[in-house]
C-alpha cells in the first residue's frame, strides 16, 4: 500500500468521475477513509452499486450519480444534484476513459468520436462545470488522468491523441486559473500500467497473467499517494503539471 494516512479530508466534498471501477473506485475509498464526502459519478450502475456498498459498509458519506459524460445535460445534472445535496465541490477527479486498441484505418469514425467524447471532451466539460462552483468559493483541486501513450503509441493513435490534447488543456487552463489568484489547481497524472478493465482490454488472459508474473502491471493503490497529495491543501503550489509515475520512466508505450 502506497497511501499516506496523514491527509485529512474531513469536511471536503469530492466528485470522482469514473468512480465505479478500477482506480476511480479505489480513489473513492481512500478519500472516504480520510473523511471526504464522495460523489461517485459513472454510467456503470452495477459498478456504482458495488463501490457504494464498499463506501456504505465503512459508513462513508457518499452518493452515486448516474452520469453519461458524452451528454452535456447528464454531466451538468449530476454536478447540480451533487451541489444541491452537499452544497459545494472542493475536488474533482476525472478517471473515466476508454481505449480501442486498433490500427487507425480499422477504426470507425463513430469509435473515434466516442473515444474523444469520453477521454477529452468529458474532462474539459466537467472541469468547466466544477470551476463555476470552485471559483465562487475560491478553492478547488482538479485531477485529470493522462497516459504514457500521450507521447504516441502504435495501434492507439486515437487514444494517444486524446491524452496528448488533455495534457495541453491541463497546462493551458492552469495559467488562466492562476491569473484568477484563487487557491485552485489543476493537474494530470500518468498512472503506471494498472490492472483494470481498461488495461486488460485487447490483451489475452495469458498476456495478463504474464504481465502480473513479470511485475509489469500494478494494483489500483499504486497511485494513491500522488492522488491524495494533489487533492490536498498541501499541493497549492503545484498546478498545470502532468505527473508521471516512476514506472513510466523510459517506458516505451504499448510495448
Amino acid at each position: 500500500m502506497y497511501t499516506n494516512i496523514k491527509y485529512d479530508f474531513s469536511g471536503t466534498n469530492v466528485v470522482v468521475i469514473g468512480g465505479a471501477s478500477g482506480i476511480g473506485s479505489e480513489i473513492c475509498f481512500q478519500l472516504g477513509t480520510r473523511g471526504a464526502t464522495i460523489g461517485v459519478f459513472d454510467i456503470n450502475r452495477e459498478g456504482g452499486k458495488t463501490t457504494m456498498e464498499r463506501l456504505e459498509k465503512n459508513s462513508f458519506r457518499s452518493q452515486y450519480f448516474f452520469t453519461d459524460v458524452t451528454k452535456d445535460e447528464s454531466i451538468r445534472s449530476s454536478v447540480d444534484d451533487f451541489v444541491s445535496a452537499f452544497q459545494k465541490i472542493d475536488i474533482m477527479i476525472y478517471t473515466a476513459s476508454i481505449i480501442n486498441r486498433k490500427q487507425f484505418m480499422d477504426l470507425t469514425t463513430d469509435q473515434i468520436e466516442r473515444l474523444f467524447q469520453i477521454n477529452l471532451l468529458g474532462p474539459i466539460k466537467a472541469t468547466h462545470l466544477v470551476l463555476e462552483h470552485m471559483i465562487g468559493k475560491g478553492y478547488g483541486r482538479i485531477v485529470l488522468f493522462s497516459s504514457a501513450n500521450s507521447m504516441g503509441a502504435k495501434n492507439n493513435s486515437d487514444y494517444a491523441a486524446s491524452k496528448a490534447a488533455l495534457d495541453s488543456f491541463t497546462r493551458s487552463v492552469s495559467v488562466e486559473i492562476r491569473d484568477m489568484q484563487k487557491d485552485i489547481t489543476i493537474n494530470s497524472v500518468v498512472p503506471p500500467p494498472t490492472l483494470t478493465e481498461l488495461w486488460s482490454k485487447g490483451r489475452t488472459q495469458n498476456q495478463i497473467e504474464q504481465a502480473i508474473k513479470n511485475g509489469e502491471v500494478y494494483t489500483t493503490d499504486e497511485m494513491m499517494s500522488t492522488i491524495m497529495f494533489l487533492s490536498s491543501t498541501e499541493s497549492a503550489p503545484i498546478s498545470g503539471q502532468v505527473i508521471s509515475h516512476k514506472a513510466n520512466l523510459l517506458r516505451i508505450p504499448n510495448k
